[in-house]
């Protein structure tokens, strides 16, 4: 058993690795991080900030308490600033991020779990078959030896050749 506890060692280490690697990773991508504004509500960087004009205010509309903004590069954009439960161009969606991340972080633990119990079941698998090959391998080499053992007695009490060695 001692000649195969490198490769236990070896097994046991890549399935730790394979079962913390599925459950740190989420499946899906992380949101961008922004930088708060100064109201410390919005969702949109305030670098490059213009204020709306009164008309471009009245035709964004921004929804649920979202604030107009403007920026300039090379044209002129017109966007909504949402504050952290809502996105959309206009503010009009609750973020999903709200409604579904439980959901998502449920699903990443358990295909954790799923995947450390298959890495389990598996590593108990190969060494199984290794005890049991260990096994075999050991009873024949311990039936050789005692055949070998036999046979020079045999030879040693003169009963080699069918009992009339002399």
């Amino acid at each position: 058993m001692i000649k195969n506890l490198p490769l236990v060692i070896i097994l046991g280490f890549y399935v730790l690795i394979f079962t913390e690697g599925c459950g740190r990773t989420p499946s899906q991508p992380s949101p961008p991080v922004t930088t708060p504004g100064p109201n410390e509500n919005s969702t949109i960087p305030e670098n490059h900030r213009l204020s709306c004009t009164e008309n471009e205010t009245y035709q964004t509309a921004c929804l649920n308490g979202g604030s107009c903004f403007a920026t300039y590069v090379e044209y002129r954009t017109i966007q909504c600033a949402c504050p952290k439960k809502y996105v959309g161009d206009r503010c009009q969606m609750i973020d999903p991020t709200i409604i579904f991340g439980r959901e998502n972080e449920e699903k990443v633990t358990k295909a954790g779990l799923a995947a450390g119990l298959t890495a389990l079941i598996l590593f108990l698998t190969v060494l199984i078959f290794i005890l049991i090959w260990h096994r075999r391998y050991k009873r024949r080499k311990d039936r050789e030896k005692q055949n070998k053992e036999e046979q020079r007695i045999q030879y040693n009490n003169g009963d080699l050749n069918n009992g009339n060695y002399k």
